[in-house]
This record gives structure tokens, sequence and C-alpha cells, in this order.
């Protein structure tokens, strides 16, 4: 349970998960999806201007709480040679709704998108457990450590899903 939460909002978090489903961001979803970014990556720069827009983004709302955005996901699509790939740019969820799904919820979500595209492989990075053991459950494979700060790339086949 995370610290000061107590359990019946934990309960209720757990249960709002469930219902949870991904949807496409909105053009004044910006500024709450960089708070979110900001919270999950506090020592990181922030994303570009329009990061969020080129980059389709999904998010998730808590409905009891006014429809806060409490997770998102960034991807996009790339063609080599025929061969349409999946890349996966950050999986993000405040810290009060982690450990219920919801990362797993929004993985799978731009995987079922890639591959309605007609995406087969999917392609991502991380050095957090938690999102490594999303991707590998998803079908990626641990290949090589990309950078000092102990980021390692993640490829793998997208299945129908």
């Amino acid at each position: 349970m995370q610290s000061g939460m107590n359990i019946s909002r934990r309960r209720e978090i757990r249960m709002l998960a469930q219902q949870m489903r991904p949807e496409f961001m909105h053009t004044g979803d910006e500024k709450y999806i960089r708070d979110v970014y900001a919270v999950c990556h506090p020592y990181e720069a922030p994303r570009p201007s329009y990061w969020y827009n080129l980059n389709p983004t999904l998010i998730v709302q808590d409905i009891t709480m006014n429809n806060m955005i409490v997770g998102f996901t960034s991807f996009y699509i790339a063609d080599n040679n025929g061969a349409l790939g999946l890349f996966g740019k950050d999986v993000c969820v405040l810290p009060e709704y982690r450990g219920v799904g919801i990362a797993k919820v929004l993985h799978a979500a731009r995987l079922t998108i890639g591959y309605n595209y007609g995406c087969r492989m999917f392609i991502g990075q991380t050095h957090d457990e938690a999102m490594a053991r999303i991707l590998m459950k998803a079908g990626a494979h641990k290949c090589i450590k990309i950078n000092a700060q102990g980021d390692y790339l993640y490829m793998g086949n997208i299945e129908e899903v």
C-alpha cells in the first residue's frame, strides 16, 4: 500500500482501475499530462513543446476525482521498408494509482492500436523492474543496455491482443 493512503481509498482505486479505459488525449489535456510526467520523472527534462500532440498519447482518468488524469502512455509508429514497428515512449502512472494494473492496461492498449495498424514488432526501453515485467509478459525480450542510467532496450512481436 502506498504510504499514507487509507485502506478504503486503496480499495476504491483498485475497483476504479478495473473500469478505466484508455482514450486518446485531447488538446486541453497536455498540461495535466506534463504534470504526471513531472511526478514520474522528477529528474528528467520535460518533453519538448507539442511532444504529446506529435506522438499519439493515451490517457486514463479517475472519474471520482473530476476526471483527473492519473496515467498516460505515448508511442509512435515507424515504417522500416514495409515493416511497421510500434515504439513505446513512456508509461506514466501517478504513485497513488500504481500496483493495480493501470500500466499494463495502457501498454496493452497501445499494442492493440499498433496491431490494428499493421505493426508486428514493439520496441521500447525501461530501467523500471515493474515495467520490464509488463513488457516481457506482453512478449518483448530484454536486448541490450543502452545508456548509463540503466535503461535496457526491449523488443518483441506484437501478437493479436
